[in-house]
C-alpha cells in the first residue's frame, strides 16, 4: 500500500450492488471476506427471515467467488440470526462488533482481505486499520441508498476522510 506522510492509504473500490462486490472478490483473489450485515446482506430494521435469507444468499454467492477461506459477517447492532450459520460455511457472525475499533473477530486474517460495506466511518476505517497494520486489505464500498438519518449522517462525515485514508486504483 502507498504511504502519504504518516498515513498509509487503503485501496477503495466502489460498487453498486452485491454482484459487483462478489466480482471484486473474485478478481482480487481475496482469501478473507469481511461483510457488513446491514444493509449489505439484510436491510436495516428488517425481520429475522430477511436476515437469515440474506446471510444464506451471501454465503452461496461467496462460495462461488473463488478462493475465499474465511467469511466474517460483522454488525454493530445486537441483531443475531436465530438459526445461526451453517457449520460447514467457514463463516462467523459477530454482533456488537464495534467496528472499526475492535479487530478481535478478524484476528490473523488470511491475506488479502476485502471489507465490504456501505460506510467509510465504520467499514472503510476497518479496512484502513487492517492495511495500516500490514495486512493487505481493500475496502469494497457499496453505494446503496441511505434511507435512514444515521447512515446519511455517517456518509457525510466519511466523505471528509476519504481523500486522507483511501485511494482508488487509478491514483497509483
Amino acid at each position: 500500500m502507498e504511504s502519504r506522510g504518516l498515513l498509509r492509504r487503503c485501496v477503495r473500490l466502489t460498487v453498486d450492488d452485491w454482484a459487483d462486490a462478489v466480482e471484486v472478490l473474485r478478481a482480487t483473489r481475496c482469501a478473507t471476506a469481511v461483510v457488513d450485515v446491514e444493509p449489505v446482506t439484510a436491510p436495516w430494521r428488517s425481520g429475522e427471515k430477511a436476515l437469515s435469507d440474506g446471510l444464506a444468499g451471501a454465503l452461496r454467492e461467496l462460495a462461488r467467488a473463488g478462493r475465499i477461506e474465511r467469511i466474517v459477517f460483522l454488525t454493530n447492532s445486537r441483531r443475531v440470526p436465530v438459526d445461526g450459520l451453517p457449520a460447514e460455511s467457514q463463516a462467523v457472525y459477530v454482533a456488537r462488533a464495534r467496528k472499526p475499533w475492535r479487530l478481535g473477530a478478524i484476528a490473523d486474517p488470511s491475506p488479502p482481505v476485502a471489507v465490504i460495506g456501505d460506510q467509510l466511518l465504520t467499514d472503510g476505517l476497518l479496512a484502513w486499520r487492517l492495511s495500516s497494520q500490514g495486512t493487505p486489505a481493500i475496502f469494497v464500498h457499496w453505494q446503496c441508498p441511505k434511507t435512514h438519518w444515521w447512515p446519511r449522517l455517517q456518509q457525510a462525515a466519511g466523505t471528509c476522510l476519504r481523500p486522507l485514508l483511501f485511494r482508488t486504483p487509478e491514483a497509483r
